[in-house]
């Protein structure tokens, strides 16, 4: 039917979901209907986007909630796709929650544009290496044995077993640097899905490096902070804005965070008391929890937080991009560099002090 939407959507990109997200976003803020606006920018839109925005009007026009839909269709959009506009829905700032939302994307696809041109570079060195060892294996290594037998010299045994394995170049030389392609291709198609909005995956896939695990945790947090702060100001009970926002970020540590808050507001305690159960994960928050609850100005203290958090998640990604290429750069090509030294000057080395003894 017309109005199913298409199951091939897990593999949405994140420039897709963004997109799709932005133009939600500003039709929710200029109160066109969202059923309207969708079917709208089927034209404007081809292939999967144009698909979904059809889906997604027609079934909104007969009547379901865009939550719902989201429900029923969970291989659709991330998880905290759909969190974070139930979180909007229930405080009735959809524009403002989906703004969020794209703000959070939008600076993982910075990151992921970071990453992956400090990846570039040394894979390409990597590359290069192994061509050079290749090199080495059929034309060098074969030489170098021979010459050792020739002066009946006593051979290095990692010369006489490259030069072995020379002869079989044809079949494991190309292996290495397609599975390195391969496996990069494979990195880059992960990294590009929507899907990467979920917490553990981009941990799995971008956080290993160094700096970025930093970056993402603060934009994580940031957003979590904003989410709050929005529900917060709609008057929404703290305990359960808590968890909605814990959700919309999809974290587990900030989802014990909040459980731990909230556990303790529903049992009627007061937000200093239960700041000792999470002191261990978020002290700062937990501070700027409490001490803005009791000053009534919690809304306004999270916001500012939130942005204290931005610019922190910035700057670590700032550090990231300049420091990243190099060191992966440095690490890759030097261990390249001292395995080829080793390779060509080694028999070389070798052979002068077999010549050179009594």
């Amino acid at each position: 039917m017309d109005d199913q939407l298409p199951a091939a959507l897990p593999a949405i990109s994140l420039e897709e979901l963004i997109a799709l997200n932005e133009e939600m976003a500003a039709l929710v803020r200029a109160g066109v209907p969202l059923e309207q606006g969708l079917a709208g920018l089927e034209g404007q839109w081809r292939g999967r986007l144009g698909r979904i925005s059809r889906a997604l009007a027609q079934r909104i026009e007969r009547g379901e909630s865009l939550s719902a839909i989201l429900r029923q269709e969970p291989g659709i959009l991330p998880p905290v796709y759909r969190a974070a506009i139930e979180a909007g829905m229930k405080c009735g700032r959809l524009g403002a929650a989906l703004e969020a939302v794209a703000s959070s994307a939008r600076r993982l696809l910075e990151v992921r544009q970071m990453v992956a041109g400090g990846v570039l570079y040394p894979v390409i060195v990597l590359l290069l290496a192994w061509g050079a060892l290749v090199f080495f294996a059929v034309k060098c290594a074969p030489q170098f044995t021979a010459a050792f037998h020739a002066f009946r010299f006593q051979s290095l045994a990692v010369t006489a077993w490259l030069a072995w394995l020379g002869q079989y170049a044809k079949v494991w030389g190309p292996g290495v640097p397609l599975a390195v392609l391969g496996l990069l291709w494979i990195w880059f198609v992960l990294i590009g899905r929507a899907g990467i909005l979920q917490p553990r995956r981009a941990d799995w896939l971008l956080a290993a490096l160094p700096w970025v695990a930093g970056a993402l945790r603060s934009f994580r947090v940031a957003t979590f902070t904003d989410v709050l702060g929005l529900l917060v100001e709609n008057r929404v009970p703290l305990p359960e804005a808590m968890r909605l926002a814990a959700e919309a970020v999809g974290d587990p540590r900030l989802g014990r965070f909040a459980d731990a808050w909230a556990a303790g507001l529903t049992r009627g305690q007061s937000p200093e008391s239960t700041r000792a159960a999470a002191a261990g994960l978020f002290p700062l928050l937990g501070w700027i929890i409490a001490a803005g609850h009791r000053q009534s100005g919690l809304a306004a203290a999270l916001r500012r937080t939130a942005e204290m958090y931005y610019r922190r998640g910035k700057s670590q990604a700032e550090t990231a991009r300049v420091f990243l290429p190099v060191l992966l750069t440095l690490t890759v090509a030097g261990t390249a560099t001292l395995a080829v030294a080793l390779l060509l000057l080694g028999p070389w080395f070798w052979f002068l002090f077999e010549l050179a003894k009594p």
